[in-house]
């Protein structure tokens, strides 16, 4: 495709428009939190607040194997390594 006498790739193409929608989907939640702040403290379904952190339920080994990619869940532990590796994760 040409754009103003430039050639563009079409992985140029879908790379722009992956990186639009994650700027709409980064926007829709934005917006969803300012409109309803609770959203920050109850879950949207309640079917899953019970697993939200309650008083006292801190493991402080938990928490170090997370850290640093030792959960023993493959993708956990292969996410946390690349963050620490990178700085960053791709999705």
């Amino acid at each position: 495709q040409r754009k103003h006498g430039v050639v563009i790739d079409g992985d140029i193409l879908r790379s722009l428009a992956a990186f639009l929608s994650r700027m709409h989907w980064r926007s829709h939640f934005m917006q969803k939190l300012e409109s309803e702040p609770i959203m920050e403290k109850r879950d949207v379904c309640q079917a899953y607040q019970h697993l939200r952190r309650q008083p006292h339920d801190w493991n402080e080994g938990h928490y170090q194997a997370w850290s640093t990619g030792n959960t023993g869940y493959p993708f956990v532990d292969a996410c946390m390594r690349c963050l620490l590796t990178h700085g960053w994760l791709n999705f």
